[in-house]
Parts: C-alpha cells; sequence; structure tokens
C-alpha cells in the first residue's frame, strides 16, 4: 500500500522538458522529467520518449525513479491524444505502469492530461498530472 501511494503521487506531477521534433506522423520527442511526491516530500527523475503515429495520435515509454528508502522505479507506456495543435499543445493519456521497489512489482493503468508549450527552436516546456493504479 506504501508503494501504491508513493508512486501515485510521484508521478502526479511531474514537470517535462521536451526536445522536439514536429508534430507529424514519425516524428520522435525525447523528455527528461522532475517528478514530485507529495505524499512524503520525495523527488525523483523521469526520462522518456514520443512517437508520432499521426499529428494527434502517440505513444510516449518512459522510466520513473524516485529517489529514498526504498528508492521506487517504474516503467511506462502511455498512448497519447492531443487535441491542439497550435502553440499550446494539450493531450489525454491512458497507459500500463509497473512499478518496483521494496523487491515487489506491481501493475496498473495510468490515466492523466498534460501540455507542451514551445520555448524556442526544438525546446519546449511542459505540465503533467498523472493518476497511477499501482
Amino acid at each position: 500500500m506504501l508503494m501504491k501511494n508513493l508512486f501515485v503521487a510521484a508521478t502526479l506531477l511531474s514537470l517535462c522538458v521536451n526536445l522536439s521534433f514536429a508534430q507529424s506522423e514519425g516524428d520522435v520527442r525525447a523528455s527528461g522529467s522532475l517528478l514530485l511526491n507529495f505524499e512524503d516530500a520525495k523527488f525523483g527523475v523521469n526520462f522518456g520518449g514520443e512517437y508520432f503515429f499521426s499529428d494527434k495520435v502517440s505513444v510516449a515509454p518512459s522510466y520513473s525513479n524516485i529517489f529514498g528508502t526504498p528508492s521506487t522505479s517504474g516503467i511506462n507506456v502511455d498512448g497519447r491524444y492531443y487535441f491542439t495543435d497550435n502553440t499550446v499543445d494539450l493531450y489525454a493519456l491512458a497507459g500500463f505502469a509497473s512499478v518496483t521497489g521494496r523487491r515487489v512489482t506491481s501493475s496498473g493503468i495510468n490515466l492523466g492530461l498534460g501540455y507542451v508549450v514551445p520555448i524556442q527552436g526544438d525546446l519546449s516546456i511542459g505540465l503533467q498530472l498523472k493518476y497511477t493504479t499501482v
């Protein structure tokens, strides 16, 4: 139960910096994020990518690690649907999560929302709120 609460809170907020190459079919993004666990103020990191099947639909695999004792790590594979393609890209996500901590592995689903705002050239910043059932 502690691991579930830890990872749910940790993935609730992730600030993300993307390196993006447009947003059309076949395009790829790479990202790095900071994670914050609101429940016990633990921090973590997230590294991921994103592949666009079209200008509205993508898949985004990622690896997360929450620092502390014990350390908790997770692998996520999320599908994203983009509602806009203007200055700010708003998206909904749903996916699969697998979390490991204290020699225990659990699986569940992810649901959330996020947005990405271009900063300059191929660099953008985003905010993602994600709930994980793990």
